[in-house]
């Protein structure tokens, strides 16, 4: 070929490379920080109301109700394994910022209660980032850049009308189906939202049943599901996924509140019917299975934390993802007020959808 030929193919190699690089592409969102910043925030306008006032009394009550119950720490990765026993050799290279010094910090302390309060409770970082502004999230991070106008930080704290209006928006087509969730908690999922479509579960129903109570709420073809479950009932809901095509094909999210996901009776299940090709769908979609961890401050080792996790599925030979693990790591659930955290749960709903 001539040199005028090879000047072209190389002007039209730029040209194709700049286009693809001009394609917008989604952000990657730090989903676990978000959820925890957005229960915060919450938190301090339930405060606020509560006191009538945004004084240093108002902020101490703030911090109290967040630090602890809402653990949240950025050099915490792995952190049931630090709880349970801090090494420093067991700290993966590279290290994060400051994880070495808190692996030192934790290693001196009695007991994994002790080293929970220090590594959630007494870090500097750990407040700085749950109690600072949100904004240092980024703009990616921005409800308003994911939902729209009337959905930034203040309306958050505020839950305001304008909010609720664009989250009623967001969820219009959706049934919330709830298994295995607290009354309280179930309660103030429905109220949060003006028009939410709730279904509660009977406790202790089987399979079938539930399936067929799943599908006489769905009105239209364009109604989908997102299945909230704790305790027993994330078997239940895994279950009817597995055993229903078209329950799946409807379902944009699944969230487990401290489930028993992975207890001994589920493994063997898990392994045959908890895969990508079990769990695919028609419309070859990505949905994601996002797990909270239910963890008490006071013994946070009594209950397995890789219990309440979703295992990953083995890849697929094509190499397609029907399953999307999101891991939003420990809370304590009995520390946070049904309130905050049935408004936490559905910005994040809304905030992963609209992602």
């Amino acid at each position: 070929m001539s040199v005028v030929t090879w000047v072209e193919l190389a002007a039209l190699g730029l040209a194709v490379w700049a286009t693809v690089l001009s394609i917008p592409r989604p952000p990657r969102l730090k989903w676990e920080r978000l959820f925890k910043v957005g229960l915060a925030i919450l938190t301090a306008g339930e405060v606020e109301r509560e006191l009538g006032t945004a004084d240093a009394a108002a902020r101490k009550e703030w911090s109290r109700r967040v630090l602890g119950s809402i653990p949240w720490n950025p050099a915490g990765r792995y952190a049931q394994e630090k709880l349970a026993e801090a090494r420093l050799e067991a700290v993966p290279v590279p290290a994060l910022e400051g994880e070495r010094a808190l692996v030192e910090a934790l290693a001196r302390l009695p007991d994994p209660a002790a080293r929970y309060a220090r590594m959630y409770v007494q870090d500097d970082r750990a407040e700085e980032e749950l109690l600072g502004d949100p904004a240092d999230l980024g703009q990616d991070h921005d409800p308003a850049r994911l939902l729209g106008p009337g959905a930034g930080w203040d309306e958050v704290a505020a839950w305001s009308t304008g909010l609720q209006e664009v989250l009623s928006r967001r969820l219009a087509a959706v049934v919330m189906v709830l298994d295995g969730l607290s009354a309280p908690l179930a309660q103030e999922l429905g109220a949060a939202v003006p028009g939410l479509r709730c279904l509660v579960l009977p406790e202790g129903s089987q399979v079938e049943p539930a399936f067929d109570a799943i599908e006489e709420r769905l009105e239209q073809d364009a109604d989908r599901v997102i299945l909230v479950a704790g305790g027993v009932g994330i078997q239940r809901s895994l279950r009817a996924l597995a055993e229903g095509a078209g329950l799946r094909d409807r379902t944009l999210a699944v969230l487990s509140l401290g489930g028993q996901v992975r207890s001994p009776e589920m493994l063997h299940w898990l392994d045959e019917h908890f895969t990508h090709e079990a769990l695919d769908t028609e419309l070859r979609r990505t949905v994601p299975y996002l797990s909270i961890v239910d963890v008490d401050p006071a013994r946070p080792l009594d209950r397995d934390w890789a219990e309440q996790r979703f295992p990953v599925p083995a890849p697929t030979v094509s190499g397609r993802v029907p399953v999307e693990i999101v891991d939003l790591g420990p809370l304590h659930l009995a520390g946070i007020h049904p309130r905050v955290l049935a408004r936490g749960l559905l910005l994040l709903l809304a905030l992963r959808l609209a992602a």
